[in-house]
């Protein structure tokens, strides 16, 4: 689930008030304004995402519970301040969500964001998959969003989908990821993995609007 500095990243990376451009909305550069001018700790800025989404939504820009395959969702650039994600830490979150099983809730946070014609979400993706075998590796033609937040629990998802490599034992059969092992008695593991992650989906005109992450 995102944490709160990851709230403070989606908001400066999608919807900077700096970068001026045509087809912003007045009424979420008013919000991002007032966090802007709160600097006692009071900015609240977890109610202020949702109320980005939601004028995003209406705008026809953002599309909310969408369920999504894993491996069509790749880890945008801008996802945990630039660094994507860490192949160590996604294995120690998936053994954490075999332990106490998989919750939909702390998936609630979610957010992704359609690739662009650049395909800049796809290419950094597989490029960061290629350098080790205990990622998942995908197609770089079936990615066609990238995670802003949820990113590492995708990404356990589709190493289990191809049996990637493990060190954690509670994961593994023969060294690699065993989908059957972890799905044992967990049917809502299961559907994450074979459906997918309910996604909060940006659609790609949102970095047009707002400027480059």
């Amino acid at each position: 689930m995102a944490g709160v500095m990851n709230i403070v990243v989606i908001l400066v990376m999608l919807f900077s008030p700096c970068v001026r451009a045509p087809g912003k909305n007045p009424e979420i550069e008013r919000l991002l304004e007032s966090v802007n001018l709160k600097s006692d700790g009071n900015a609240k800025i977890a109610s202020v995402l949702d109320d980005i989404l939601n004028l995003r939504y209406q705008d026809g820009l953002c599309k909310f519970g969408v369920q999504i395959h894993p491996k069509c969702v790749g880890v945008h650039p801008s996802n945990r301040y630039g660094f994507g994600v860490s192949v160590t830490a996604v294995h120690r979150l998936g053994a954490k969500i075999v332990r106490m099983g998989w919750s939909w809730a702390a998936c609630a946070l979610a957010i992704c964001i359609a690739d662009g014609a650049t395909r800049k979400i796809a290419k950094c993706t597989t490029r960061m998959q290629h350098g080790s075998s205990k990622f998942g590796q995908c197609d770089e033609n079936e990615i066609t969003y990238g995670s802003l937040a949820n990113g590492h629990t995708n990404q356990f998802l589709t190493a289990a989908i191809d049996g990637a490599e493990t060190d954690e034992e509670s994961l593994a059969v023969d060294g690699h990821i065993s989908k059957e092992k972890i799905s044992m008695n967990d049917h809502a593991i299961t559907e994450a993995l074979t459906k997918g992650i309910r996604w909060t989906a940006l659609d790609a005109g949102v970095e047009d609007i707002y400027g480059d992450a």
